[in-house]
């Protein structure tokens, strides 16, 4: 009995602790990005992948969110290597945990907000993995980073992914 008495004082500790929005109804439903920041931090798997650079994400609030991922520019549908690189990031990602860091919010045309974001599922880097092993250029809008440029340099070199024909034609422009 005792044991038990320690469970849950144990338990109801916890739950006390977890933030208000992780203890309301699981059916609550928020989509789009309206409340997110940009420097925002927040994790959640991704349940579809629709391209090189685009999949969507639930988080543990139920909220949707679309991520773009940041610095990059994945072959647009129609371009060779399309299918594989978005079949590579569906590999990283695809019902896996995410941490995202917010760069940046994009209210689009097509009426959607894209979160673009810094992507790790666990201490690895998937802008980065996608950039290094050719299935993406890096595309310094919002930042520039040495490493994402020394990644493609290195692909590049080394005739990775999109990198194995001459001159893969770029798609930039699609964020601007």
């Amino acid at each position: 009995m005792k044991t038990l008495l320690k469970v849950c004082v144990s338990f109801l500790g916890l739950l006390a602790c977890l933030p208000v929005a992780a203890q309301s109804e699981p059916n609550q439903e928020v989509q789009g990005s309206a409340a997110i920041q940009v420097g925002e931090v927040i994790s959640g798997k991704v349940f579809d992948v629709a391209s090189g650079e685009t999949f969507r994400m639930i988080t543990a609030e139920n909220r949707e969110i679309e991520v773009w991922l940041a610095e990059i520019e994945a072959p647009e549908k129609g371009q060779v290597y399309w299918d594989t690189s978005m079949q590579v990031l569906a590999e990283k990602v695809l019902g896996n945990e995410v941490i995202i860091q917010v760069v940046n919010i994009k209210d689009m045309e097509d009426g959607y907000d894209y979160v673009i974001a810094q992507v790790y599922v666990g201490n690895r880097w998937i802008n980065r993995e996608m950039v290094a092993q050719g299935w993406a250029w890096h595309f310094p809008q919002y930042l520039e980073s040495p490493e994402l440029d020394q990644a493609e340099l290195q692909a590049k070199e080394n005739l990775r992914g999109l990198w194995a024909i001459a001159n893969p034609e770029k798609t930039m422009g699609i964020l601007k």
